[in-house]
């Protein structure tokens, strides 16, 4: 049987220099994790994959694309900002009401 393993690696700077090792997860894991935790930790795997892939976005882009509320999408938005794996990267461009939060994976990492 062959596992499929994805790892992301993120080496940050904080006060001395650290590796952090994020697996996303083989088959036996993800099987293990059952209800509301496997719907968190797989919408989660999805605002980190849609970050790689169009850099920055905005919470309301990353909740039309993951399909979950706006409280929701910004309370696991908060999470991996506490964990260390994507950075709020300010203010974006706004042509009319309040400029979004804009998000991304944090910089100068390895992945």
């Amino acid at each position: 049987m062959i596992k499929t393993v994805i790892t992301l690696l993120l080496l940050q700077k904080n006060n001395c220099n650290r590796l952090i090792v994020m697996r996303y997860w083989d088959t036996e894991v993800i099987n293990s994790v059952a209800g509301q935790e496997r719907k968190k930790f797989l919408s989660k795997k999805q605002i980190i994959k849609f970050l790689y892939r169009h850099g920055t976005l905005s919470s309301a882009e990353l909740t039309k694309l993951i399909r979950l509320s706006t409280p929701t999408t910004l309370a696991y938005l908060n999470e991996l900002v506490d964990e260390g794996y994507i950075e709020n990267r300010g203010k974006g461009d706004s042509i009319g009401g309040r400029r979004p939060n804009m998000y991304g994976l944090v910089k100068n990492s390895v992945y």
